[in-house]
């Protein structure tokens, strides 16, 4: 018959295994890499002199990793957005889609605000498949170029740098 210390011995000793299994599950891997992409958009949902709200897509490829770590490099992604702009400032939300050359993939948000093309905005981690099953963490990103007009009308092309941790599991 198990006493009630036995049990409560137990379930710690249950919690301590499963709390070092945990911290050896995930791994923290830096990132730092320039993308550049091409978005184009149909016109605007609301298209006023106070209120523009469009719709986009954006497609892209990291061409460089400024870390020792050059896995990130040839990873292609598509975005799908929403940008309101109103006077000199912007809100944007979307998500992507990010597949390695491998053919993983892995999923992300985004969001940010202030003057359009300027501000820095957020990015979180949330799904994936393969080496980025499990995957979680993020960062933040910002232009670093962007054409003003684009080659074919209803687009622009531009480069931007990300960074910030990837957590994936062991």
């Amino acid at each position: 018959m198990s006493t009630v210390p036995d049990a409560l011995r137990r379930c710690l000793a249950a919690a301590v295994t499963l709390l070092a299994a945990t911290a050896a599950v995930a791994k923290d891997v830096p990132y730092d890499i320039n993308h550049c992409w091409h978005a184009s958009w149909p016109p605007p949902v609301v298209g006023e002199k106070e209120l523009t709200v469009v719709p986009y897509t954006i497609h892209g490829i990291v061409h460089q990793s400024n870390t020792a770590d050059k896995s990130p490099e040839n990873r292609t992604y598509v975005c799908w957005g929403v940008v309101r702009v109103m006077g000199a400032d912007s809100f944007d939300f979307g998500h992507c889609r990010t597949m390695a050359p491998n053919g993983d993939t892995y999923l992300s948000q985004y969001q940010g605000a202030g003057a359009p093309g300027t501000a820095e905005r957020t990015e979180t981690f949330y799904g994936g498949t393969g080496q980025f099953k499990g995957i979680s963490g993020g960062g933040t990103y910002r232009r670093l170029s962007t054409v003003p007009r684009g080659a074919a009308p209803n687009t622009i092309q531009g480069c931007t740098r990300s960074r910030g941790t990837l957590k994936l599991p062991d």
